[in-house]
């Protein structure tokens, strides 16, 4: 007997529920990046950070010191909108054999110089190189996987667990 994964798919659908606008992008990227009350690195208190209007970053409540939640991340210093920085991290998620940057530019309308620095980025962050070791649940498909550094699979019989060591 087959069993169903407990994972959802994650749709189109509900990448536009979730970040229908930058402000949305820029929020999850925010509470990804940092908690909710940040200890200032100027006056020193533990402060909550309000958005700044018309800029991507946050400013202490106490100092108006302002941190970007896009500093140090592949979309810093970008004049592409984050929605659209999300929805190529999406198309890149979802198709198996890759996509390339001239179907990026046909679909989102950007410049090809602008899609190929934006696919150069998404795949260097998808290969940095960090020990974090993957957590949760993990769902793969039967895919090429291309890594830079020897990587061990363990793939048991169908249906059952893939691990990576």
């Amino acid at each position: 007997m087959t069993t169903k994964s407990p994972m959802t798919k994650f749709t189109l659908k509900n990448l536009n529920q979730m970040f229908p606008d930058d402000v949305s992008c820029l929020e999850y990227i925010r509470f990804k990046k940092f908690p909710e009350r940040i200890d200032c690195p100027e006056c020193k208190k533990n402060a909550l950070f309000h958005k700044v209007t018309n800029r991507k970053t946050y400013a202490c409540d106490y100092c108006g010191y302002q941190i970007s939640p896009t500093a140090d991340t592949i979309f810093h210093k970008s004049p592409t909108p984050l929605t659209t920085w999300f929805y190529v991290i999406y198309l890149m998620a979802q198709t198996r054999g890759g996509i390339s940057a001239k179907q990026i530019q046909r679909e989102t309308g950007v410049t090809y110089k602008c899609a190929w620095r934006m696919c150069k980025e998404i795949r260097s962050m998808l290969f940095e190189d960090n020990n974090d070791k993957l957590d949760g649940q993990v769902e793969l498909e039967s895919r090429i996987l291309v890594a830079r550094k020897p990587v061990v699979v363990v793939v048991e019989p169908m249906e059952k667990r893939l691990s990576l060591e």
